[in-house]
């Protein structure tokens, strides 16, 4: 995976990767988030609208101060697109590619693979990127369980109580 955040992404095909939440390479999880919340229901926005936009302008804070890192991310890490053979793992599936901040694709791993903490520490300590730290991963989570949320809804899915009680928990509300 640092491989694959390591790639240069050649100037003729930057436009290919381009990436609507980075404005002139600055990651704004405000900015994120809000483009979800538009798609909320309103019994949604009443209740987490608010609650969301202050995590969020929490989180911007945090990442104005820190040196993270924009790279290529696969976008979609879910355990159907890595696939393992004979100790080498490939990734497949990358029509969600995209240049974006690199813990991006670090927190979907954890989340869409439900990693453990356990699980979690011993990745990022094999990884060894310094701003990629457990609050950065907490924001990410947040902003995926929302569009899991929202997205569900809008697309007419049942929204499983279990998703709101994990964004719950991510925001340590009740």
């Amino acid at each position: 995976m640092r491989a694959v955040h390591s790639t240069k992404i050649p100037f003729e095909i930057e436009g290919y990767t381009k990436n609507e939440y980075l404005i002139d390479k600055i990651y704004n999880p405000v900015l994120v988030c809000d483009k979800i919340l538009e798609k909320a229901p309103v019994y949604f926005l009443q209740k987490y609208g608010n609650i969301l936009r202050e995590k969020m302008e929490e989180y911007k804070k945090v990442i104005d101060k820190s040196p993270y890192k924009i790279g290529l991310i696969h976008g979609d890490l879910r355990g159907s697109n890595i696939l393992l053979s004979e100790g080498d793992i490939s990734l497949i599936d990358w029509a969600d590619s995209r240049l974006d901040i690199i813990s991006c694709d670090i927190a979907q791993l954890f989340y869409l693979l439900d990693f453990n903490q356990l699980q979690e520490h011993a990745f990022l300590k094999k990884y060894q990127e310094d701003f990629v730290t457990n609050d950065i991963i907490i924001m990410h989570k947040i902003l995926l369980s929302l569009y899991d949320i929202v997205w569900g809804d809008f697309t007419g899915k049942t929204v499983k109580e279990s998703g709101v009680e994990r964004l719950e928990q991510l925001l340590a509300i009740n």
